[in-house]
């Protein structure tokens, strides 16, 4: 049955026009390779935006005006979304996650060792 099925949506390829197998392949890229890796490089920018103050503060020796009490919710976040990547087998999802989960560790880490030297 499936076998047949597939024998029709080949036949039924074969007779479209070649503009209109090109723009299948183009939209099937578009959706399945373009928009996830757009999606975990923004994902990946939005994760490192803290850096510069974090780093700042790290030079600094102090947290200054920042509040470190969001760095512990982010890399929890962060932890979450990876378990799903991770159960989804989203490549595109784990990717940006990953690298934003350790940023947030980082984060938290940096926090940490400034309140106890505050």
């Amino acid at each position: 049955s499936s076998l047949a099925s597939e024998g029709a949506h080949t036949q039924q390829r074969n007779c479209m026009s070649l503009d209109s197998v090109d723009m299948e392949d183009g939209v099937d890229q578009l959706l399945r390779i373009w928009v996830p890796g757009l999606g975990a490089i923004l994902s990946i920018v939005l994760g490192l935006a803290p850096m510069g103050a974090v780093l700042q503060c790290r030079k600094n020796k102090s947290l200054g005006e920042m509040n470190p009490d969001v760095f512990p919710l982010l890399f929890g976040n962060s932890v979450g979304w990876l378990v799903y990547a991770i159960c989804t087998r989203d490549v595109f999802l784990f990717a940006s996650i990953f690298v934003n989960d350790m940023a947030a560790m980082f984060y938290v880490l940096t926090a940490y060792m400034l309140v106890e030297s505050d």
